[in-house]
């Protein structure tokens, strides 16, 4: 009997040694690792294993200069215009580019800043492709998370320029540093005012967003004022006894329906995008 109380004792104390020692699951919530899948070969995907996931996006991208820099030699020739390694003019942080899954649309996020707002890993702006590769349609996140609709550009000079002035704001411009093809600023400037010359990209609007249309005057008041800290060119029309909110100067559809998006997402009703008479 003594012996039988000793085996007990014996195997109940493992078994709280046991529990003490096995490692316990290191899962937050339903936090998970992100990836984020760029075309090309398949070694260009951009591997993010803290990565943060709001509503299905990425919202940081863990990977450092060197590493990005060799998935961007991987798949060099391949390589859209916009993509690479570019600093801003101050030489304070410096942001890399490149193609997501999705068709068209390039992201860009923080690989180094001496700025204490701008995190490494963040993701600061998303780029979808017009005709031209050298114009984006953008949605820009300010540093307050503030995000916004606008469009930039990669003028003659081979700079990167996001627009930012119907805000208040000086643009942001860019420098790039790597990867560079070779192209003359007379090619470059030939081939961005070719494409200032074709079909949507002539600066001429073809479109608007009504927002919302409401028999309440306060109430599209309210959601104006709501509005115009992300397009300020918003304004009220009165039209057959309502109040309706409008965007002006959308040059293509691409264009609205990205905005289209935005506006939903942000503000939950449902806007129609509307070709103007011409």
């Amino acid at each position: 009997m003594k012996q039988l109380k000793g085996l007990t004792l014996i195997s109940f104390m493992l078994l709280i040694f046991n529990c003490k020692t096995a490692p316990s699951p290191q899962y937050q919530g339903n936090s998970l690792p992100a990836y984020l899948i760029v075309t090309g070969n398949n070694s260009s995907g951009i591997n993010n294993e803290h990565g943060d996931i709001v509503g299905g996006q990425n919202t940081y991208i863990d990977m450092n200069e060197e590493t990005f820099m060799n998935k961007l030699n991987s798949d060099l020739d391949n390589l859209a215009l916009i993509e690479g390694i570019w600093s801003n003019v101050r030489n304070t942080y410096q942001v890399g580019i490149h193609k997501t899954d999705e068709k068209d649309k390039y992201i860009a996020f923080i690989l180094n800043s001496k700025e204490p707002s701008m995190k490494k890993g963040e993701i600061i702006a998303a780029f979808y492709k017009t005709r031209s590769e050298y114009i984006y349609f953008t949605e820009y996140s300010f540093e307050d998370k503030t995000k916004i609709v606008t469009k930039t550009y990669i003028d003659e000079h081979g700079m990167l320029q996001i627009i930012l002035d119907k805000w208040g704001k000086e643009n942001v411009a860019f420098l790039r540093n790597s990867p560079m093809k070779k192209r003359t600023e007379e090619d470059i400037a030939s081939d961005v005012k070719q494409s200032l010359t074709e079909e949507d990209e002539t600066g001429i609007e073809k479109y608007y967003i009504q927002v919302s249309a409401s028999k309440n005057h306060n109430d599209a008041q309210n959601m104006l004022e709501k509005i115009k800290p992300y397009y300020p060119d918003a304004y009220i029309v009165e039209q057959n006894d309502f109040s309706k909110i409008r965007i002006p100067g959308i040059l293509t559809r691409k264009q609205g329906v990205v905005m289209s998006k935005d506006i939903e997402r942000k503000f939950n009703v449902k806007p129609i995008l509307v070709l103007k008479k011409q």
